[in-house]
């Protein structure tokens, strides 16, 4: 009898455990984005050749892609405009090969990056390669509205028979932390 009460008195203190107060429900808090909204129509700070809106940053001598390749032919000084704040620790850089359809006819040439119209580095192609410029961006350099001129100068390109010049094989430029 003992154990029946006992049972009895623990199996009530268990029930009326879960009497009380109804919960409060609240709403959702409003949600917001952690980033802004994807402006396509604005330059952005990097440029691969295959992303499909390329050509509306391209202001000079970078021809359409060839048969849906991830690259572009350019000419004697492709240039794109990019977006960037003016800030110190910035690096701009760009990659890019010669090719032999064009480096058979020119040979040895020599590629400026300039930003703004800026010489940052420059190499010289003694072969038929990948080469790759990377260096600071000089704060002196970069323009305070954002937007800054990216280009790739070519001290010699080579004329195919249509009478387009054929520079480097470009892959990306821009902007890098």
């Amino acid at each position: 009898m003992r154990l029946a009460v006992a049972a009895l008195l623990g199996l009530s203190a268990f029930a009326l455990a879960g009497c009380g107060r109804r919960a409060v429900y609240h709403s959702v808090p409003e949600q917001r984005t952690l980033l802004p909204p994807w402006d396509f129509e604005a330059p952005p700070h990097f440029i691969v050749m295959s992303q499909p809106n390329l050509d509306r940053f391209v202001l000079q001598d970078i021809y359409p892609p060839e048969e849906g390749a991830p690259w572009r032919w350019t000419g004697r000084e492709p240039a794109v405009r990019l977006r960037v704040p003016h800030r110190p620790g910035l690096r701009v850089g760009a990659e890019f090969v010669t090719a032999q359809e064009s480096f058979s006819h020119t040979g040895p040439l020599t590629a400026r990056l300039r930003l703004n119209g800026c010489m940052v580095v420059e190499v010289r192609c003694d072969s038929e390669r990948e080469y790759r410029l990377e260096a600071a961006a000089p704060l002196d350099c970069l323009r305070r509205d954002d937007e800054q001129r990216l280009a790739l100068e070519l001290s010699k390109v080579h004329r195919a028979p249509g009478g387009r010049a054929l520079g480097v094989i470009l892959l990306r430029m821009g902007f890098t932390d």
